[in-house]
């Protein structure tokens, strides 16, 4: 058995084999073509070993004959059954694939030993009407087998060693009148081993390439799941962009006309306000044109070059940007300083962070928004943190969405659809930054971009607040 175990155990299956990231496919695929193929191994054996113990018993009805039989029939019934359970349990998984190639390996021990053990018991040179036809049913298992075990060499070179070896030992046992037919008999199965080790390798390279096109079509048909989604997800931003456009042209038209259609003029805190009415807007629509040439910059087929970046700089250059902003609001803006180095592309970082910020002003009237910058494992996590009203959580979903706006702001000019937060979490998506909410009623809102680290050595002067400004101008 130890002989049994390490014939069994040699290295045929390697022959050949293609890029290791393919193999457990590859058991995949050698197993379903082994079953596919396991009725005729069961059904053609069960034939072979009826015919032989008919033949026998016509010859030689002795109890050994019988007692072969009963264990031929044992194992028909056992492959049998084993083939139904195939049917009904595809394979799968690489687990399942090892598991039947296991299953393989001990089926063709079971039977080497058995048509081994019918060429110990039955072959008799003294009988020539017997030995020819024990002869010629164990050379056609042999061939047979060379057909439905080409996906595993080691299973048939198990079976064919088992049959071989007392095959040839009684005939050598027979005289050397015999050797000849001994010699052309372990030519023979060495010549199926090795057409069974070529077949293998065509079949290893049509499992090869058979596996390379599915992967190549899952990935193309990815590819166009992810192109028609940027593509929906482009035509509703701009369809809610259209919209969002036309609130605040109309407005301004409006307050237009009030200005040159009263009478009397407006004068003092009701022209200022009226003033600060006109400016919002003007603000409001600047605004949406930023987006949308957001929008329109950012794209799945959009250059992204990432690279080392000083956080704390960004952020510094940030806050001047957007003081602005939020002194019209009452809002305090601030930053905490950091010494952090994020991996990112710098426009992208910067659009990103714009958005974001220009949000928590908008939601935080009166109130404080402050940017700071954490270790996240081996990344780094900028955050955006206000102390506006919150969001409920079962509106976090929503947040990202373009048409939807979670505003309770009294101020109708405020309240907008927006689409700020939707072209960041797109822009996330294209550079591989992982955007995050925490939000609760009451306790303000923090929203989070998660970038790899940048190592400080690799810093340029390209990526410097000014550059990436002037890269936006």
């Amino acid at each position: 058995m130890a002989l049994v175990y390490l014939l069994s155990n040699l290295g045929f299956a390697d022959v050949h084999t293609p890029a290791i990231e393919k193999k457990h496919a590859l058991d995949i695929a050698r197993a379903r073509w082994l079953i596919d193929r396991l009725h005729i191994i069961y059904l053609g054996g069960g034939a072979m070993a009826a015919g032989l113990t008919v033949g026998l018993l016509l010859t030689t009805p002795a109890w050994t004959v019988w007692a072969w039989g009963a264990v031929a029939l044992a194992y028909f019934l056992g492959c049998r059954k084993l083939n139904a359970n195939a049917r009904q349990h595809a394979i799968e998984t690489h687990t399942q694939a090892r598991r039947w190639n296991r299953y393989a390996i001990a089926a063709s021990v079971f039977q080497g030993l058995k048509w081994g053990a019918a060429a110990w018991l039955f072959l008799d040179p003294t009988q020539p009407a017997q030995a020819l036809l024990v002869l010629g049913v164990l050379v056609s298992v042999v061939a047979g087998a060379m057909l439905v075990m080409a996906s595993h060499p080691r299973c048939y070179a198990t079976l064919a060693v088992l049959i071989m070896t007392p095959l040839l030992v009684r005939l050598l046992e027979a005289g050397s009148a015999h050797w000849v037919l001994a010699v052309l008999l372990a030519g023979s199965a060495g010549v199926g081993v090795y057409l069974v080790l070529d077949t293998a390798r065509g079949l290893l390279d049509g499992f090869a390439m058979q596996i390379e096109h599915q992967q190549l079509a899952k990935s193309l048909a990815t590819a166009v799941e992810r192109a028609e989604a940027a593509v929906h997800a482009r035509d509703e931003l701009l369809a809610y962009a259209g919209h969002d456009l036309r609130t605040p042209i109309v407005a301004l038209e409006l307050l237009a006309n009030d200005l040159t259609q009263r009478t009397p003029p407006l004068t003092g805190a009701a022209l200022a306000h009226h003033h600060q009415h006109l400016r919002n807007e003007l603000r409001e629509l600047s605004s949406l044109l930023d987006t949308l040439l957001d929008l329109s910059a950012q794209g799945p087929d959009a250059p992204i070059e990432p690279q080392a970046i000083a956080v704390g700089p960004v952020l510094d250059a940030a806050v001047a940007r957007f003081n602005p902003l939020a002194r019209v609001h009452n809002v305090e803006l601030r930053h905490l300083p950091t010494a952090r180095t994020a991996h990112a592309d710098p426009l992208l970082l910067r659009r990103m962070l714009d958005n974001l910020i220009t949000n928590a002003i908008r939601h935080t009237p009166g109130g404080r928004v402050v940017l700071l910058a954490r270790r996240a494992g081996d990344g780094v996590r900028l955050e955006v943190r206000d102390s506006g009203s919150g969001i409920p959580k079962s509106q976090h979903r929503s947040v990202f969405q373009a048409h939807r706006s979670l505003d309770a702001q009294p101020d109708p000019l405020l309240r907008r659809k927006g689409l700020g937060l939707a072209i960041v979490q797109q822009m996330a998506e294209q550079s591989g930054a992982q955007l995050s909410l925490r939000s609760e009623p009451g306790r303000g809102t923090v929203i989070s971009l998660t970038l790899p680290a940048g190592h400080p050595s690799a810093l340029t002067p390209a990526v410097a607040p000014e550059a990436v400004g002037r890269q936006t101008a």
